[in-house]
Parts: structure tokens; sequence; C-alpha cells
């Protein structure tokens, strides 16, 4: 039977290419190396993977690497047998018998070796030990061989570990390079379609107001009746732009800081501004910690929408307050008004989705109030407020190492 099998018999199969492409730091797998020497109380330990029907050393404990373009014997039979091995003399076997002239054992004498396989379960190289020492004897010995097996396929596992982390870290790099490439990108985009979108509708709101001062059409109620309805849509038109641009930009750092729950309504009620007057809005609580900036988007949306899902003659009623739980500090926004019923509740939380359709709005409130509660590592959840309407339940998560 011959020892010695052609590089052909090897194909390229697993994950060794992309091991080969990104490796560890060597000083780790060497770690894993002199590990495994020590254990199985030999000088000499080699990690090698096969790609492309070669064996490519990756690194080599006790020994000098060899300058040569021949693959290791004992490795090739190893791959050939396509099982983990242990002899304490080469020559016990005939499959590595011929093979134990390899250099780097001399003579050749004890071989260990533990086959290295990818998630998959695929064979792409091999963690091996090997002892060429003549006076290696048995009763010195500290570990059985079961004892050696079992640790030298631990550190196989750890080596492909090693490598699964490489890729996996290289993978996210790459992920995180094209995500800034996309966010740059996004940001001169959004700052085009604000451009183009705005600039023509400003201008015609602006002549629109301009013609509605013309005598002519001031005395004319059709007329007058006609552009003002012109101007509304077109001042929706300019909120609808202003709302998904905002949409679109959500997101990067968050500058998180304890904001008090009164500086965030006293912003909101002053932006709302004739809004507000259709209903009571109380609030109390503590401080929220969260991206301020983010957080008054938040507490905006989901006023706006107590103060607009109404039921009809009824004067709104909507509720903030803040306190801390065991997970984070849970925001409530509370209304009388409509409420969601159970079935709508996770449909309104995707973008340009809506409960209703008999008020104005685009379906993008909720949506980004949901996205901002994710980016902040919190949930938003929508409930029955006792006694009639919704109650919305927006969890900012502590800070790491903080409780209440």
């Amino acid at each position: 039977m011959s020892s010695d099998p052609e590089p052909e018999a090897f194909p390229s199969t697993g994950k060794a290419g992309a091991y080969l492409a990104c490796w560890p730091p060597e000083d780790d797998l060497m770690a894993l190396c002199e590990l495994a020497a020590h254990g199985c109380e030999a000088p000499i330990a080699a990690i090698d993977l096969l790609h492309g029907g070669r064996i490519h050393t990756i690194v080599l404990y006790g020994a000098v690497p060899l300058e040569s373009e021949a693959d290791p014997p004992l490795t090739m039979a190893a791959l050939a047998a396509d099982q983990d091995v242990y002899l304490e003399n080469v020559r016990e076997d005939p499959r590595y018998a011929a093979a134990c002239h390899d250099v780097r054992l001399g003579e050749g004498h004890m071989y260990a070796a533990s086959l290295l396989r990818d998630p998959q379960g695929v064979t792409i190289g091999v963690l091996s030990v090997v002892d060429p020492r003549a006076d290696r004897r048995p009763e010195r010995r500290r570990n059985t061989v079961f004892q050696r097996r079992r640790m030298l396929a631990t550190l196989g596992r750890q080596v492909v570990d090693l490598f699964e982390l490489s890729v996996r870290t290289e993978d996210l790099a790459r992920t995180n390079a094209e995500l800034e490439r996309s966010q740059r990108h996004l940001a001169a985009f959004t700052a085009q379609i604000s451009h183009d979108l705005k600039s023509p509708l400003t201008a015609t709101l602006a002549w629109a107001e301009l013609m509605a001062g013309l005598p002519a059409v001031a005395q004319d109620p059709d007329a007058s009746h006609y552009l003002q309805r012109c101007t509304a849509s077109g001042r929706r038109m300019l909120a609808m732009i202003d709302q998904i641009l905002e949409y679109a930009g959500i997101g990067g750092a968050l500058a998180r800081r304890p904001v008090p729950i009164e500086e965030v309504m006293s912003a909101v009620v002053e932006d709302l501004g004739e809004l507000a007057d259709r209903g009571t809005i109380r609030w109390s609580g503590v401080d929220v910690n969260a991206d301020p900036v983010q957080l008054r988007a938040v507490v905006q949306n989901l006023v706006v929408n107590a103060l607009t899902y109404t039921h009809d003659g009824v004067p709104a009623e909507v509720e903030v307050t803040t306190r801390d739980t065991p997970v984070g500090t849970q925001l409530v926004v509370a209304d009388n008004g409509t409420g969601i019923p159970p079935r709508f509740r996770d449909h309104v939380l995707l973008p340009m989705t809506r409960h209703r359709t008999d008020v104005p709005g685009i379906g993008i409130g909720l949506s980004t109030c949901h996205r901002i509660l994710a980016d902040h590592g919190g949930t938003l959840e929508i409930r029955d407020r006792r006694g009639g309407g919704t109650a919305v339940v927006a969890t900012f998560p502590h800070p790491r190492g903080v409780t209440p």
C-alpha cells in the first residue's frame, strides 16, 4: 500500500482557503502548538492546512521550517487515512512507516495527529506532534495515551476556532467598512434629495403666497379657496419630505446622557405649537439615559399620535411618565384616544404603514420610534390603557454596570 499519496488525491474543499487568507495572530497558533508538544511530552508540533491540493505549514514549534516544496509525508498520510492517530513508533502502522524519514523526524519514532475540521465537518488540515528522540521511554511519561489523544483533539478544535474567529473578524471589518460607505452615500443622497425636492416646492409655495395677495384673487372666493388648498397641500408635502429625510438620517453614534423629562417635554410642547392646544399634556418622572435628540424624536412622535388619534368631540388627555425598572428606564406615553387593536400593533411599527387612513400622516412616526429604540438596545411596546386609549411603553436600557 502506498504511503505517499499524490497531491491530487486531496481536492480543495472546506474553508482552508478562507483561513489562509486571514491568519489568526501567529503567537496564538504557536502557543497552541507549544501546548500540544508539552502535553504529549514531545519537542516538535505543527499546524498544517490543506488547500489547492498542497499542504501549507502555518506554524512549526520546536524545529526549523524546511526550505522544500515537498508536502510533509506524515501529514499526507494522516490526511489520506482521514482519522486521528497516535503512534509511539510510526513503524507500528504501515501507512506511516514509509513516511518516517521525514527530515523533521530524523529516523522517526513517535507521531500523533488530530485532524482539523471546519464547522461543516470538512477536513482542512492537521495539528501534529512528533518526537524523533531515541530515548523516549513509556515509564517516564506523565499522561496516558488516552489523555494525550483527548488533549490533542481539544487543541485541534481550538485551532479551528482561532481561524474561524479570524475569518469572522475580517468579515465584520469588511461589513463595517461597507456600512460606513453606505452611510456616507446615504448622507449625500439625503442632501441631494432635500435640495431637489424642497427647492422647487418652496418656490411654488412662495409664488402661491404672492398670488394670494393679489386683489383679483382675494376678491374671488373660489380662487382663494383653491389657492389655500394648493398651499396647504404643498406644506404637507414639505412636512412629508422632512419626515422621510429625518427617518433616513436616524442612526450613527449615540451621544447618550441623562436627559430630564422636563427638558424633553418643554422642547416638544414648544415644537408642537397649536397642536398642543388640542388637549392636556402632563409629564413627570426620572431622567432617561439616551441620545437627547433621538429621545426628543421618540417623545414628539408619540405625543403627536396621542393628540391626533382622538375620539370626536373628546379633548385629548396625554400623560408622559418615566420610571426606573430592573431592565431600564421606561417611558410611557398614555392617551385617551381611539387605541390600536392588538392585531395591528406589530404592523404599525413598520415604515409607511398605518392603522387609520382618515387622519393626516404617512405612517412613519411609530416606525421611527421603533428604530430609535432598537439603536439604543431597547424595546417599544404598544399596550391598552386602563380606561381606554393607548399606552406606548419605550424601554431604554440602563448604562452597562448601572442598576436602579
